[in-house]
């Protein structure tokens, strides 16, 4: 199959500009609306108390965001 003309150069990153300075994260995203849903000054141990909690009720997210922080570390 012949390369188009979108296809990558040899040796060019996919995304050479990278994400953008301040973009948000789905980990972010996700710890900020779980510290919201408890309310303003919320601990990080609340929050890891919620997202264990709603993993336990089946939320996909809640579940998906400890495995990948428990693989990580």
């Amino acid at each position: 199959m012949a390369r188009s003309s979108t296809s990558y150069r040899k040796g060019q990153s996919g995304n050479p500009r990278g994400r953008p300075k301040g973009a948000w994260g789905w980990r972010r995203r996700l710890l900020t609306e779980y510290a919201a849903q408890i309310g303003e000054g919320a601990t990080s141990d609340q929050v890891v108390r919620l997202l264990i909690r709603r993993a336990r009720e089946g939320d996909w997210r809640a579940s998906r965001f400890l495995t990948a922080e428990l693989r990580r570390r």
